[in-house]
């Protein structure tokens, strides 16, 4: 995975280079399963494309990426699963996501995942270089921060780290502005180890993606390619609705003339079906009443079950221990949640 990093490869410097941004990796493999860290949008996002990546083949996935919106139990199965992962290939560009899962964790902003990256970076074969992420401001929708930052290897090791000097103009699509620091993107910039430069960034919208390269010379003539790519600010919601009904009055045989048994005595099924795009996440909780004189909730059963879709709920209600006599019925009611994937913002 060619991302991010690729630090001075150069006459003077041959036992400190890197192939990869390997520290991005290590964040995207350990940050993402950290409970101490604060979930983030696009952490979430991050961990719904893993998801939809590795399973996209599998009828029952359960995710990582929790939604614990309105009791809403995401990590269902089925269908409901299968539309939110059809809902994030048609609106984000999912490959693109799981190759950049490191500088998508980073775009969080956190201190605590900057602090890791940064550690990384020193410890890891001889440590310092160039290395580069984005951070978002507010809602992060159309300010960012492009921080460029040049880490000094420890002290002691011997080697020395040249000045970097920009080889050519930091290309930024049609849309985007650099609003301050617009130097750092300038042909001639140069950076010294232990310096750093953040540039601020206008973009059209939370949905846009951009390439960064930025290409270094050292004084003695070694090349530095740096490659970053902004990724959409974008946040995985769960849009829920209650969904209700009753199977009112459900009234057992008259004892004197009916052979009791479970099957004979079990109702016809009554469904519901989902809000148009909705599915149902999970099966939902069934109340049952049972009135009359001789009658008990344990003599009112039921089965709730979801059709394959995932869009329908049927109730299939039945009595047992019938009493002989007296004015009974049971009643049951399903309350249920509808839900499915938005985002937040709407793509423009």
């Amino acid at each position: 995975m060619l991302r991010g990093l690729i630090v001075a490869a150069g006459l003077l410097l041959p036992a400190h280079s890197f192939a990869a941004d390997q520290c991005k990796d290590v964040l995207a493999e350990k940050v993402m399963d950290s409970t101490t860290i604060q979930v983030g949008r696009e952490i979430q996002l991050s961990s719904l494309s893993r998801l939809t990546s590795r399973q996209t083949k599998t009828d029952e996935i359960r995710t990582a990426a929790k939604f614990p919106i309105k009791g809403v139990p995401v990590e269902g199965v089925g269908d409901w699963v299968k539309t939110r992962t059809a809902d994030l290939t048609n609106n984000v560009d999912v490959d693109l996501l799981l190759r950049e899962q490191g500088s998508l964790v980073l775009q969080s902003g956190q201190a605590e995942i900057v602090k890791a990256w940064r550690d990384c970076m020193l410890e890891r074969r001889g440590g310092g270089g160039v290395g580069t992420y984005f951070s978002s401001v507010g809602d992060g929708s159309k300010q960012v921060f492009f921080h460029i930052d040049y880490l000094r290897r420890p002290q002691g090791d011997g080697s020395v780290q040249e000045a970097l000097r920009l080889v050519a103009d930091v290309y930024l699509d049609e849309g985007v502005r650099a609003a301050s620091n617009r130097d750092c993107f300038a042909k001639g910039f140069v950076i010294k180890a232990g310096e750093n430069c953040v540039v601020q960034l206008i973009v059209p919208s939370a949905w846009t993606t951009l390439p960064i390269v930025l290409s270094f010379q050292s004084e003695s003539k070694a090349r530095v390619t740096v490659v970053d790519t902004l990724l959409p600010r974008v946040t995985p919601v769960v849009e829920t609705q209650a969904v209700s009904f009753k199977v009112p009055g459900s009234v057992p045989p008259d004892p004197r003339s009916y052979t009791y048994s479970i099957h004979s005595q079990e109702n016809l099924p009554i469904c519901q079906t989902a809000p148009k795009g909705y599915t149902f996440a999970g099966k939902g909780k069934v109340l049952t009443t049972a009135r009359g004189a001789s009658i008990a909730n344990e003599s009112c059963k039921h089965d709730l079950v979801l059709n394959e879709s995932g869009d329908q709920i049927c109730i299939h209600s039945r009595f047992v221990n019938t009493p002989g006599k007296s004015d009974y019925y049971c009643d049951w009611q399903v309350d249920a949640v509808a839900a499915r994937l938005t985002w937040s913002p709407a793509r423009p």
